[in-house]
């Protein structure tokens, strides 16, 4: 049992930690861009990895222009000075491979108000397929030089997104 003086001490210390530990993250939304005439059905941000080397963050997203449609769900690496930037090359679903486009160089991510964290890249889905994750998620694992990582994208992003690009804006 700790003494008083060093109980109180242990509970500092997990204090100061905790905020390490938490991620602002986006909440859903739609966006107009006028100057390219996209607009946007965003989810909300959600952590759909979490590791004690690394933190993976992840959105669904519906972009529209001049009536053609793009589902995706993008992923972002917050920065937890372990690892550096996570590469990934692929995306599979149970033995499948996914259209999983990489940034390909170092590019900011953006959660809550802060843009410190990287992007890992984006799976690109059919709209059946965006639909049916809006039911059941969508789980997986991002592949890459450093291996295989499992991620878990909940079924109400899906949902979200799709509820919002259904709305007139």
């Amino acid at each position: 049992r700790l003494r008083p003086p060093l109980r109180m001490l242990s509970l500092m210390v997990i204090l100061l930690l905790l905020p390490v530990g938490c991620v602002q993250l986006d909440p859903a939304g739609v966006m107009r861009a006028d100057i390219t005439g996209i607009d946007a059905a965003l989810s909300r941000q959600a952590v759909v990895s979490r590791h004690p080397h690394h933190t993976i963050i992840g959105q669904a997203v519906i972009l529209e222009r001049g009536g053609t449609q793009v589902h995706v769900v993008e992923f972002g690496q917050t920065r937890d000075g372990v690892h550096g930037r996570l590469r990934m090359d692929a995306f599979y679903q149970a033995q499948r491979e996914l259209a999983f486009v990489s940034p390909g160089r170092a590019e900011p991510f953006c959660h809550g108000t802060r843009c410190d964290a990287l992007r890992v890249g984006e799976i690109h889905l059919t709209p059946r397929e965006f639909a049916t994750a809006s039911r059941t998620g969508l789980r997986g694992h991002l592949v890459g030089p450093e291996g295989a990582i499992e991620v878990t994208v909940p079924a109400a992003l899906f949902a979200v997104a799709l509820q919002s690009a259904a709305m007139p804006g």
